[in-house]
Order: structure tokens, then sequence, then C-alpha cells
């Protein structure tokens, strides 16, 4: 018995010493479309639980729901053959008795990462990855884009920015669940330009060249979220926010998996207009029924619609959600 339990002690010691090895490692994934395409995908990986954050990559991320959490960073670097080499690592992070906090954290996400960028190269049409330049991109990253003050951004950076004036969260902390301020006539016309406004590759490196304010000015507008009550949202091959699903192929998670018959809510916790593409390429974001339901993604050949339809709310500050059935 007592040898038992010492090669449990060891295996627990084994496996800790390999999760804060592997979470401090570099993975680097190479892609065969351009940088922007690699970047819709990395952000496509990261939920509505994931904030963007100053940080040494490309693209940094930290978890919303854990105190003290590392930043996960991607940087992307075009390669001779027109693909991307794509590098992800934890570029900053907190000790505790020497140790990582939160190291397997970061070493499944950094794995989950490659392998939604692994998996998006089998299912996403070779021609999607054509749709933006393929050169690399420094400092401009969807909501905390680092642009000159000066340059002059879509109105709907400043008209679209969030709620209307006065939702407060209450004084307990719980998230304030509010209806989304709709956008005004003017305001959905100029969020449908700006979706609409999907230039080719050659036609963004010929803006990028002739005015490189505006084509960064022009990508920022690209990846900037809007927030818009679901009824406004765009649809996704024919889903609506809030529409019954039922998963008919097996999701198998890092931490949790559901068997076909499975039914969820179809969601749309990002309209940025590139997020829209890439939905619309085939990745589909479903919360699970259930005390175990998770938000989860998977592809638009693994569910199928079902009767029903719910309302889903949105806190003010975007961070969490409510679905409520009708």
């Amino acid at each position: 018995m007592g040898i038992l339990i010492l090669l449990a002690i060891l295996a627990v010691i084994a496996w800790n010493v390999f999760v804060q090895v592997a979470a401090r490692q570099q993975a680097t994934i190479s892609t065969s479309g351009d940088v922007a395409s690699a970047r819709r995908t990395v952000s496509a990986a990261f939920g509505s639980t994931w904030a963007r954050v100053e940080g040494k990559g490309d693209d940094n991320f930290r978890q919303k729901l854990r105190m003290r959490a590392p930043v996960l960073s991607v940087s992307y670097q075009s390669n001779r053959t027109g693909g991307t080499e794509v590098d992800i690592w934890c570029s900053h992070f907190k000790k505790r008795y020497g140790c990582m906090e939160h190291a397997q954290l970061m070493w499944r996400k950094q794995r989950a990462v490659a392998r939604f960028l692994t998996q998006a190269q089998l299912t996403l049409p070779q021609a999607a990855n054509q749709q933006l330049t393929g050169d690399r991109v420094q400092q401009v990253v969807g909501e905390q884009a680092s642009i000159d003050p000066e340059v002059e951004v879509s109105s709907v950076h400043n008209a679209l920015k969030g709620r209307s004036p006065g939702n407060q969260s209450p004084t307990d902390g719980a998230p304030h669940m509010t209806g989304t301020r709709y956008l005004s006539p003017t305001e959905m016309a100029e969020y449908q330009r700006v979706l609409t406004d999907n230039l080719t590759g050659a036609e963004q490196k010929a803006m990028r060249e002739r005015d490189p304010r505006a084509y960064r000015a022009s990508l920022q507008t690209q990846l900037r979220h809007v927030p818009m009550p679901s009824e406004q949202k765009p649809d996704i091959n024919g889903f609506r926010e809030g529409d019954g699903i039922r998963l008919v192929q097996p999701f198998k998670g890092e931490t949790i998996s559901y068997e076909p018959g499975r039914t969820g809510t179809f969601l749309i916790t990002n309209t940025a207009p590139a997020q829209i593409r890439l939905a619309r390429e085939g990745f589909y974001e479903i919360f699970i029924d259930g005390p175990d339901g998770r938000l989860i993604m998977v592809r638009n050949g693994d569910v199928e619609r079902i009767p029903g339809h719910a309302n889903v709310l949105y806190s003010d500050d975007d961070e969490s959600f409510q679905i409520v059935r009708n």
C-alpha cells in the first residue's frame, strides 16, 4: 500500500513538472494561408472569456476568469511559400513558490489554438485564405489595436461602441443583463457596408502601399466587435443567434465531450466583420444545454437546426450572457 501511495505521489510530481515545462515552451505551426487568415482563425479560437491585452506578440490574450492569469501571445510571419509561421507562447506569467501559476491552462490553450489552426487548414476552402493580405501586420490587434489617433476610422467605431448610457452593474457585483441598444438605420447601413467591404489580398496590398494608415484603419474596422441585439446580427449560413441546434457529430474537447443528439443554442458572440466571414466559412459557436453545458466551437457539418428559439442577453461589459427560452 505504501508503495502505491509513493508511486501516486511521484506521478503527480512528474505531471506537474511536465506541465510547468510544457507551458513555457513555444509552439510553431505552419499554415498554407496568409497572415490575415491565420489571424482570423486564432481570434476564433478564443471565446468571450478571454480578453485582448498588451503583450509581446501580434495578438495577446488573458483569461478573464482567472486571478493572476498568464498572457498567451501569438505572432505571425509570412514564409517563402506564401504561407504563415504562427508562434504561440506564454509571454508573461507570475510565479508562486517558484512555479508558474495556471500552467496547465496555458499548456491546454496553446495546444487548442495549434489544433484549431491545423483543423482550419483542412476545413476552410483555399479561396477563403486569399481574402486578406499575406504580409505581416504589426500592432493591429482587434479591439486594442495601436492606431495613430489622427487616423479617421469608420463611424462604426465611434457610433457603435456599446450599450446605451446609464446601464450600470448592480452593487452586488452580479452581471447586469440588459437589452443591447439597437443600431440606428444609419449605423446598421454602415455596419453592413463594412461587412460587404471584403477586399482581396491584392486590393489590400495596394491600399497598404498607397496609404498605410488607411490600411491599418480598414483592418481595425474589420476586426472590431459591434454590440447589437440578436435580431440585428447577421445570419450565418441561415442560422440566427438564438436558434435551437442539435449535434449530429460527437464533440471532443480538451476537458469535455458531447455525444450526437445533444441540443444547444446558436450564438454570435463577436460581430466583427472578419469574424462573421470566418463563421460563414464553417465555424459555429454553440452553447450546449444542460448542467454540463459549455460554449464550444464546431464545424458546419456537425450541427442541424431544430425547432425553437431563445433570446440571448449580454451583460453590459459583454463578458457574460444569458439564454432565455421563449
